[in-house]
């Protein structure tokens, strides 16, 4: 249970993170200019590097960690730690991106995304949860939310269209003389 409970201080931040940028993201999009795409794309992208590289210390460090905020007795919860701390990485992640279907009202593949995710859970644990112990039931929890973000990734990646791939190369001349890209928006 430690375990959870410092994976969710984790997830609080992401949370808040994103609660944060969502004003931004829309005002972004409503412009329906190229620069500002590209920026919140940026900004989007170096979000996940930043959760996952946060993820990793946790990871690196859980040992630790679990033994300072709980004591010696509770260090079997490191190894779930590991886990919980990745899935909170992917649980930012999948909140940031549906933030991109959220402002172009693409609600629809959300739900679709929602419903063939849900039960995602279910098999892994029941599979990992007795051969790993808790450390079974965090990779459990990290494959579902691993699976959540990757899979509405396919949506967010057409809706709206923006620069998700191309957005560290050199931009082009007309790029940079203030091409928009029509991008639907919650006006």
């Amino acid at each position: 249970m430690i375990a959870v409970q410092l994976g969710m201080g984790y997830g609080l931040f992401t949370n808040a993170f994103n609660k944060a940028f969502i004003p931004a993201l829309y005002e972004s999009l409503r412009l329906k200019d190229l620069t500002a795409n590209i920026q919140i794309v940026r900004i989007t992208w170096i979000y996940f590097l930043v959760i996952l590289t946060i993820a990793g210390f946790i990871a690196l460090f859980s040992h630790w960690i679990v033994l300072v905020s709980a004591g010696k007795n509770y260090l079997e919860a490191s190894d779930a730690l590991v886990w919980i701390a990745l899935s909170q990485a992917f649980g930012g992640m999948y909140f940031m991106v549906t933030n991109y279907l959220f402002s172009t009202r693409h609600t629809f593949a959300l739900a679709r995304v929602t419903l063939a995710t849900g039960g995602r859970g279910i098999l892994p644990t029941w599979y990992l949860a007795p051969r790993m112990g808790i450390a079974g039931a965090g990779l459990a929890f990290a494959i579902a939310m691993a699976a959540r973000f990757f899979i509405t990734w396919g949506p967010v990646q057409r809706t709206p269209p923006l620069p998700w791939l191309s957005v560290f190369r050199q931009p082009t001349l007309s790029e940079e003389k203030g091409a928009s890209l029509d991008v639907p928006t919650c006006d």
